[in-house]
């Protein structure tokens, strides 16, 4: 059995060596660009079987207890890590024997300031568009940390209802190109592994620091930058017509974008205690959340089915969203995981989007008024309802007076800075690949 697994490591490398030489020399001999897509080289990556198949990133507790007690390997012999994204394993909080707290994680966070649009949102003193998706570089740092490799399938798990780095941090691996068979949230988290094999679970596990490993998401076939929308791509949805937006709030007054489509939905009824509510329920959920959202604006519209629902959904994009673009994963994962409906996760969310919009009591302060101009199709005041003011930054009114606040001007960007950002470093492909420094002109910028 040895004997084979070696075999069939050094067959591996062979043939990624033979994959890279002959596009490396395609390259040289044409002139152009070498191609290191996954469409184009598929021998290259053909230890990532199953790649974007339907399987599903929620996992039982029971699987996952019946992985650590298989020596944290899975049934087809994948090495198991278990990342506890919540707890740090310094207090008496539970922790899953074999696990690896998030202390150990120099580079740790499911969100980062980034700038997009034409405010930079690095230079200010609040929370505007703090919760973008991390960069390839942050991820590359946590996986290695982890030591993951092509092989491993990471398990992610936290303690507690509100597992938002847990949910949150899945959603950024599946942006960043993982497969669903390689990245898993155990569901119900530590507690729900707890009730299904007590053995596994304690206060006094200290935790442990894995070898770093060399793996980076740009050793991955492509990118899934469908799964994120930019604040522009939200704007021009709306214009277009064309989507279907869920807030993560459970009454309308939460909702802020205006759409004849425009649902609240809270992270409270996705899920118990991190355990997500099955699909009949979370249908029942949503018919009412909808109905409850046409009737606050004043529409007489209803859906009484999930065919209805379904009918509704079809050929539009829907897009998730709240306050900091954290507890929206909630609402991700339901859709995703247990209705197997594909959203995209709106991650500036509200912050960003109030920071690009006037409050309706000084929206005849003359400073708005300036502010709206320079901002054209970005100001979202056009965009949102005007009833729901709630939490609306006061960066508007500032504008005058706080020299941070940085407007570009007239801004000649295309809002979407940070996909571009993200896929190009993914487009340089690392070490492991064979392709280093070559730039990825055929790769697919979505899925």
């Amino acid at each position: 059995m040895k004997f084979c697994s070696v075999r069939k490591f050094y067959s591996f490398i062979l043939l990624a060596t033979l994959t890279a030489l002959l596009s490396l020399t395609a390259a040289c001999g044409s002139g152009g660009s070498v191609d290191t897509s996954f469409e184009a080289n598929p021998p290259a990556y053909s230890w990532w079987e199953g790649y974007n198949t339907n399987e599903q990133g929620l996992v039982d507790a029971a699987v996952v207890a019946a992985w650590i007690n298989n020596d944290f390997k899975t049934e087809s012999g994948s090495p198991v890590v278990v990342f506890d994204t919540m707890t740090d394993f310094t207090g008496t909080a539970n922790r899953i024997y074999g696990s690896i707290s998030k202390a150990v994680i120099g580079d740790f966070d499911i969100n980062e300031t980034r700038a997009e649009g034409p405010i930079d949102p690095t230079l200010l003193g609040h929370n505007s568009s703090s919760s973008n998706s991390i960069k390839g570089a942050r991820v590359d740092a946590i996986i290695q940390d982890l030591g993951l490799t092509h092989d491993t399938v990471l398990v992610l798990a936290g303690n507690g209802g509100a597992q938002w780095a847990v949910w949150r941090f899945y959603w950024e691996l599946v942006y960043w190109g993982f497969d669903k068979s390689k990245i898993k949230v155990l569901d119900g988290g530590v507690a729900a592994l707890a009730v299904e094999d007590a053995s596994l679970v304690d206060t006094t596990w200290p935790g442990y620091d894995p070898n770093d490993s060399t793996f980076s998401v740009r050793d991955l076939p492509k990118m899934k930058q469908s799964a994120r929308v930019s604040m522009k791509q939200v704007i021009d949805a709306v214009k277009g017509g064309n989507v279907v937006i869920f807030s993560q709030s459970t009454a309308d007054t939460g909702r802020i974008v205006a759409t004849e489509n425009s649902f609240f939905l809270g992270a409270s009824q996705t899920n118990v205690n991190g355990l997500f509510n099955d699909a009949d329920t979370l249908k029942a959920t949503i018919i009412a959340n909808m109905n409850a959202s046409w009737a606050a604006d004043g529409l007489t519209k209803t859906v009484s089915t999930w065919e209805e629902v379904t009918a509704l959904l079809k050929g539009k994009k829907v897009i998730v969203h709240c306050v900091s673009g954290s507890s929206a994963s909630a609402l991700y994962m339901a859709f995703t995981e247990v209705l197997g409906i594909d959203v995209a996760l709106y991650d500036g969310s509200r912050n960003q989007w109030y920071s690009y919009r006037a409050g309706a009591a000084d929206s005849v302060d003359p400073a708005e008024v300036a502010f709206q101009a320079v901002l054209g199709e970005y100001n979202t005041t056009l965009y949102s309802i005007p009833a729901n003011t709630v939490g609306v930054s006061d960066l508007i009114g500032s504008y005058d007076t706080d020299p941070r606040i940085v407007v570009e001007h007239p801004y000649t960007g295309t809002g979407n800075e940070i996909a571009e950002e993200d896929l190009e470093y993914f487009n340089t492909k690392s070490i492991n690949s064979g392709n280093e420094g070559l730039q990825d002109g055929g790769a697919s910028g979505g899925c």
